[in-house]
């Protein structure tokens, strides 16, 4: 069983193993995935497959982490900088390969998140929405992820898990909270 440390308390998580053998390397994926996608340019659908490749082999870094060449992350800059094209071309056949998939014989969990991007210190954004309390400016994003079930291990059992209360988050408006969790090194 695993232990994992949360900003909130802990928490235990099940140990279990995951079939890997049908996952395809980020190349592969890259490929598979926005290989096809008319932009107009071949050499913007390549920068495409590329980015998405660098993207997939560093899932949780940025792009200057996954591009340390400048010149390799310029290139990527340029190619989202593009007005000719936009999300909706870059995604629609990744999209449509992911409910294709879907629609084949099987199990599916649909892992959904929202993330509140926050632009509010960014001084040459425009039309963006509220977020958080108000008084923030940027976007919600909302991603889902597309698992397919291979088999089950085990019983599923449900997690219960108890959120402690910081003394910081108990009393008071969101700016003395914030002062408070920084004093203490929360």
């Amino acid at each position: 069983m695993n232990v994992a440390r949360a900003t909130s308390g802990w928490f235990l998580i099940r140990a279990e193993f995951m079939n890997t053998s049908s996952l395809m390397l980020p190349a592969q994926w890259a490929q598979t995935e926005f290989g096809s996608v008319a932009l107009g340019d071949r050499r913007c659908t390549n920068r495409l497959v590329k980015m998405a490749a660098a993207l997939a082999q560093t899932p949780t870094g940025t792009l200057p982490q996954a591009f340390p060449e400048w010149k390799e992350l310029k290139a990527v800059y340029r190619l989202l900088d593009h007005v000719e094209f936009g999300l909706d071309e870059i995604q629609q056949q990744h999209r449509q390969r992911t409910l294709e998939r879907c629609q084949q014989p099987g199990e599916y969990l649909l892992i959904e998140d929202t993330t509140l991007l926050d632009y509010s210190h960014h001084p040459r954004t425009e039309q963006l929405g509220s977020i958080g309390d108000g008084r923030g400016r940027g976007l919600h994003l909302h991603s889902t992820l597309a698992v397919r079930v291979e088999g089950w291990n085990g019983e599923a059992e449900p997690a219960v898990v108890k959120r402690e209360l910081a003394e910081a988050a108990i009393a008071g408006d969101w700016r003395d909270r914030q002062k408070k969790c920084f004093s203490k090194r929360c």
